[in-house]
Order: C-alpha cells, then sequence, then structure tokens
C-alpha cells in the first residue's frame, strides 16, 4: 500500500515536472520565433527604409511646389489639389509600410486561428519583401488567385513563413543573372500548396539533407540565423501542415501545405 501511494506521488511528481518543462519549451521556442522574426526585419530595414525615404522626400517637394506658387500669388488651385492627392496617397503608402512591419513584428502565439484568405497573406508578405526584392533586382511572381483560398490559421505566423520563403529566395538568386520567384497555388484534396519557386538551379544533396534543420545556414557569415526555415517548418507543423524541400523541380522550390 505504503508503495503504491509513494508511486502516484513520484507520479504527480514527474507528471508536475513534466508540466513545467513542455511549458518552458513552448516559451523557448516563442522566443526563437520571435528571434527568427526579428533578424528578418532586420535584414529588411536597410530597404524599408529607403522606401520610406523616397515618399517622403516626393512629399516635400509637393510642398515645395505649393509653397513657391503661394509666395509668388501665382496659385493653381487644380495644381494645388493635384499635389495634395498625391501627398495624401503617399502618406497611404508610407502608413502600409508601417503598418505592416507593426504587424509582423508582434508576438501572436496567444491570437487566435481565424479564417483567412490566402491571398490576402501572400500579398502582406510580398508587400514586407518587395523593398529587399527592388534592391536586388529580383522579380516575384504571384500566381495565387484573389479571394478563392481559405486557410485557417494564425495569419501573422503565416505571413512570417512566407517572407522567410521569399527572402531566402531573394538571397539565392540576387548574384544570378536570370532573377525571379514564382508563387504558384494548387488544390489538393484535403490542403492548399503553396510553391515558392525561384530562378536557383536546386539544393545540393548535403545541403537539401540539412537545410531544415535548426541553426543551419548557407548564408555568409553574420548574414543569416539559420533559424529561418527551421522555425517556419514549426509553424507550419503546428497548423497541421507540412513544409518541405522538393528535389523533383529544376528550379529550387519549397512546398508549403496547410489544410483547407
Amino acid at each position: 500500500m505504503i508503495l503504491l501511494i509513494s508511486s502516484i506521488i513520484v507520479i504527480i511528481v514527474l507528471k508536475k515536472l513534466i508540466d513545467s518543462f513542455e511549458l518552458e519549451i513552448k516559451d523557448n521556442l516563442d522566443l526563437l520565433t520571435f528571434s527568427s522574426k526579428m533578424a528578418t526585419i532586420g535584414e529588411l530595414s536597410g530597404s524599408v527604409a529607403h522606401e520610406i525615404n523616397s515618399p517622403l522626400m516626393a512629399i516635400t517637394a509637393y510642398f515645395t511646389s505649393i509653397k513657391r506658387q503661394i509666395s509668388k500669388d501665382l496659385i493653381n488651385k487644380e495644381l494645388v489639389l493635384e499635389k495634395i492627392e498625391k501627398g495624401q496617397e503617399t502618406v497611404s503608402k508610407i502608413n502600409k509600410i508601417i503598418t505592416g512591419i507593426r504587424s509582423f513584428s508582434t508576438m501572436s502565439s496567444t491570437q487566435p486561428f481565424k479564417p483567412v484568405n490566402l491571398s490576402k497573406v501572400i500579398n502582406d508578405a510580398i508587400d514586407l519583401s518587395i523593398y529587399k526584392a527592388k534592391k536586388n533586382r529580383v522579380m516575384i511572381i504571384n500566381n495565387c488567385p484573389e479571394d478563392k483560398y481559405l486557410i485557417h490559421c494564425h495569419d501573422v505566423q503565416i505571413i512570417q513563413v512566407f517572407v522567410n520563403l521569399l527572402n531566402n529566395s531573394i538571397d539565392a538568386t540576387a548574384k544570378l543573372n536570370d532573377k525571379w520567384i514564382k508563387i504558384e497555388v494548387f488544390e489538393l484534396v484535403n490542403f492548399i500548396k503553396i510553391s515558392f519557386i525561384d530562378s536557383g538551379l536546386g539544393l545540393t544533396k548535403n545541403v537539401e539533407e540539412k537545410i531544415l534543420k535548426t541553426f543551419f545556414t548557407t548564408k555568409e557569415y553574420g548574414k543569416g540565423t539559420g533559424l529561418g526555415l527551421s522555425i517556419s517548418k514549426r509553424i507550419i507543423e503546428q497548423h497541421k501542415g507540412t513544409l518541405t524541400y522538393s528535389g523533383a523541380n529544376i528550379n529550387t522550390t519549397f512546398d508549403v501545405l496547410l489544410p483547407k
């Protein structure tokens, strides 16, 4: 009897320890996810700063033009209104950039899953990556139909995965003569497959075996954390899907499968 009671106590203690360890592991994985996200934002920051600086200079030019007209008493009402409208459009563009980065930088593990339009998620990811793509003259081709597919997800986490995949492709193709990334979407029986295909000619067998492992990176020292793909894989698996490298294609391809 005493042995049975002791065993029960040991089991209860072990259960509490396991629960504690699971919570600690989850917290650490959430921090890794957040760290990976911050590293991505750091990589994007230079391009984004340039993208914001350009419209700010345009707004300054609009105001200078209006000020010049007022100082010379040569106010052209239609021209002034045109400059004001362009200024407002430019402010909206800056706001969109900042809103995208702010949303992307938040911790999203506590947010509930919700139905999200896949095309919007892809477009949001492209909006965050387009500055880096422009800087490296990489063309992004999005072949996802608008408003056709719904996925049940943490939208910010899926955007993080897509941004990681886009950024990796931009880095991989930046020095090629032919620079492009295609996003193709296929409807399967129970899943939606999102393929990220770039103009690279695939991975070597050695790299393919390690590419989704934590801290493995093919980037130069100081330019990659090795967290992006491994964290992305974990996020997709939490969504009951898969992230895999497809060696069957001529071009470098990563496939994301998400439940309908």
